[in-house]
């Protein structure tokens, strides 16, 4: 009778699962994503934040939760915390890098925002840092872990995993044509 009760506690050996993590998981996908770097493959910066989040999501456990967001223009949530991780590998195969600058701040608000009141929360961005350096200024001065707080570090794991190399982010933000009256050959 003893074993039959010690059976139904359906012991396990080894070591003891870890308790479930809260995962934000911001994917830079402005137009500095679009850089292959001169990499041999042709793989743009974005290729490669795809693979190493495809990676991440794999390594994880069955238990834990993962809020997808991509950072453009806005921050946009790709999905909500979700377990199903492979549900979430087959979104960012539907995610594409685009022609607007990224806008950290939003995104590391947000990211908060999802994981305030959460057990275990972390957040990995992924990205190349072709970040003006006042948003990562601000940033520092809005998310410091001053005190533990909902919108502050000081109780939140923060990983960043880099990608591409470091270069001047230069684009085309502006173009204007104007025919001139004077030109009689247009």
């Amino acid at each position: 009778l003893l074993l039959l009760c010690f059976a139904a506690l359906e012991p396990r050996f080894g070591e003891a699962p870890s308790p479930a993590q809260n995962i934000v998981v911001i994917l830079d996908a402005s137009a500095s994503m679009q850089s292959s770097d001169g990499s041999p493959k042709g793989d743009s910066r974005f290729d490669v934040a795809l693979k190493r989040i495809d990676t991440l999501l794999r390594s994880l456990g069955n238990d834990d939760a993962v809020m997808l967001i991509q950072m453009t223009h806005q921050a946009t949530p790709i999905s909500r915390f979700e377990r199903d991780h492979q549900l979430l590998r087959s979104k960012l195969k539907e995610l594409h890098a685009t022609d607007t600058p990224a806008k950290p701040i939003q995104a590391m608000s947000l990211a908060m925002d999802a994981l305030s009141n959460r057990k275990r929360p972390h957040i990995v961005w992924v990205g190349d840092c072709a970040y003006p350096t006042q948003d990562l200024d601000r940033i520092r001065e809005t998310f410091a872990p001053k005190e533990a707080s909902s919108h502050s570090l000081a109780n939140i794991g923060l990983k960043f995993v880099s990608v591409g190399k470091s270069a001047s982010n230069v684009g085309i933000t502006r173009f204007n044509a104007r025919r001139y009256i004077s030109n009689t050959l247009s």
